[in-house]
């Protein structure tokens, strides 16, 4: 697999979604929503996670000031 180079964390951090994670679920809280739209919201969130979790495993970094891959 192909590593891309990312900008390092230090520069421009990519950070796993927590807090939009949250504020989903705790809208779906708010808005009184059915078992189906739980049912949906998690495995949409679901995937976006473990895309992401799968992604920063294929990632390498570079740093923006020196132009070197970490």
């Amino acid at each position: 697999m192909k590593q891309k180079t990312v900008i390092d964390s230090n520069n421009l951090p990519s950070e796993l979604p927590y807090s939009s994670t949250l504020l989903g679920w705790m809208a779906l809280d708010h808005w009184h929503a059915p078992s189906w739209g739980y049912g949906a919201y998690v495995g949409v969130m679901a995937i976006i996670w473990i895309l992401l979790i799968a992604n920063k495993f294929s990632e390498k970094y570079i740093d923006l000031r020196t132009g070197k891959h970490l």
